[in-house]
């Protein structure tokens, strides 16, 4: 799971439309996963739906620019999660995926997930909450804090290629209170290369 956090109060976050950046120095040995934003976290457990803020469901496996290791059947989620945010603000999410195509990926394909019910398989590059300035009811926290939770789905695309599979992923937030004030957007692309 891509965890990314975002402070409400935060005026250089803000003011740069950033998520809060990874530790420096690096988070010590038992750190609450949940709260380390920019980084990949790992279900402690095969239960396919671990609890997003339950510390004891995860563990880190380090900043988003680690390369991360996955395997066909794998699920990937996005957790965004606010800090000092409003009791009342709502946020539409946006993931964009994409070859990285900097002459180096060994894949074709634009995604490693399908879109639902495609059969053969077909490649899904964007996941999109409604909400502000979109269609629909907004997608508003379950708390305080968030978060929203951005279900990529499982890796399906194959045949398996050799070398890395490179993807470009953008994670997009579009935050505001229900009366649309305070409208903020945050984004952020982590270094995703996939070996599968």
């Amino acid at each position: 799971m891509l965890n990314l956090i975002f402070d409400w109060n935060a005026p250089l976050g803000n003011a740069n439309a950033r998520f809060n950046e990874f530790p420096t120095p690096p988070p010590q040995p038992g750190t609450n996963p949940p709260t380390i934003s920019k980084a990949w976290l790992k279900a402690t457990a095969t239960d396919p739906l671990p609890v997003p803020d339950n510390p004891a469901n995860w563990t880190l496996v380090g900043r988003d620019n680690t390369k991360l290791t996955a395997a066909v059947g794998d699920q990937i989620w996005v957790r965004v999660a606010g800090l000092n945010v409003p009791s009342n603000y709502m946020g539409r999410i946006t993931i964009l995926v994409a070859r990285d195509d900097h002459g180096n990926a060994a894949q074709p394909w634009a995604s490693p997930f399908a879109l639902g019910g495609s059969n053969p398989a077909v490649p899904c590059t964007i996941f999109d909450t409604v909400g502000p300035n979109g269609v629909g009811t907004p997608l508003t926290a379950s708390t305080a804090a968030g978060p929203w939770l951005g279900a990529l789905g499982s890796i399906e695309q194959g045949p398996l290629q050799t070398g890395n599979n490179k993807f470009s992923v953008v994670v997009a937030a579009t935050i505001c209170a229900s009366d649309w004030s305070g409208l903020k957007t945050y984004s952020h692309d982590p270094d995703m290369e996939v070996d599968i």
